[in-house]
Formats: C-alpha cells, structure tokens, sequence
C-alpha cells in the first residue's frame, strides 16, 4: 500500500499553541519510548511548563509550530522561537511509527524555509547538540560552554557536589542493563525524578 498523503503547515498565535500541544506530547512521548528513554512530559512539572508556556509564546509572535501531517496523523514537528535576528529551533520531534516516511527531513527543511522568508530573520539556530540532521544543513558550528562562579569554597562544594554524585551514578548504571531498565521503569511509575 502507498503511504498515506502529507502536509505540512505552520502556525503562529495562541490558538496554534494551545491546538498543538496535545498532539505534540503525544508525538514527544512515543519518540522518547522508541528510544527507550523517559518523557519530559511524563514530569508533571515539565507537562504544566509545556502546556502554560507554549500558547504563552505563540500568542506574543515569539513561537512558531511547523508540522507534517500523514493523512490525519501528526508525523513530526518543530517548535521554533521567534528571537530576531534568530529563528531557534527549540524542540523537534516524529512520529516513530512514520519514521520511514522522513517526517523529521520535511518538517526541518519547512523550518529552514519559514526562517528565510521572516522579515528580520539572519541566523537559523539549531541551539544546541551535534545530531546528524543538523550538521547536514549547518554552515557552522558555535561551541557552547557553561560559565559557573561562587563566591567560596563550601558554596562551590554545595552547588557542585549532587551533580558529580549523579554523573558518577550514571557511569553505575549505564554499565549494568539491569540497573538501566529498574532505572527507567523507576522513572516511569514516578519513583525517582528525571536527571
């Protein structure tokens, strides 16, 4: 069978914000189980974030929501904010099941197209990370780097501290399967928080 027939479309304004989200965490979750990795959105927390801020931004012109449909179906998005000189994507998601028909290539290309055509727009910004889709349209890369100060010794250790016991934890559990899926199942069933 052919697949079915896509669209894609870009939305600005609070109706677009609020008309999206549900779509998109939908869209987000099943992305983040195919990769076997918890949900920002299954945190209660970042689910109210995502649900009071997006329409926020989309009425104030300042986020924009491009996405491809496959017949009725949300295959990917993209949510860009609307920063002058900058057009950033901010979150870019598929559909997995639709993985085969590259929603993700259609929707991005939609993005970099919508950037040119926006008055005032210089800069596309992937923001940041190095994934394969955004070196292969990038003309450079900005390195990024994290700027920390403290005014003593014992604030530094405070701040510092559950930060190297989490990365060490981390290197614990990513060389154990076992500890991995108690992990993730932990977080799934909201026993232990994402980070």
């Amino acid at each position: 069978p052919s697949p079915p027939r896509s669209r894609s479309g870009a939305q600005r304004g609070a109706a677009a914000g609020r008309s999206l989200v549900p779509g998109m965490i939908a869209v987000r979750r099943a992305r983040d189980v195919a990769l076997d990795r918890v949900s920002d959105p299954d945190d209660r927390a970042e689910l109210a974030f995502l649900e009071a801020v997006l329409p926020v931004l989309a009425e104030r012109g300042e986020l924009e929501v491009l996405s491809v449909r496959a017949g009725e179906r949300l295959a990917a998005y993209v949510t860009a904010l609307i920063d002058p000189p900058s057009y950033r994507l901010w979150d870019t998601r598929i559909e997995p099941e639709l993985d085969d028909l590259s929603p993700g290539q259609v929707v991005v290309q939609a993005a970099l197209e919508r950037a040119g055509q926006t008055s005032g727009i210089n800069w596309f910004d992937y923001m940041r990370g190095l994934e394969s889709y955004k070196l292969r349209s990038a003309t450079r890369i900005v390195p990024a780097a994290d700027l920390s100060a403290w005014s003593s010794a014992p604030v530094s250790w405070a701040v510092e501290l559950p930060a190297v016991v989490r990365a060490r934890v981390r290197v614990v559990i990513a060389a154990s399967p076992a500890l991995r899926t108690a992990c993730l199942r932990a977080k799934r069933g909201g026993l232990l928080r994402q980070g």
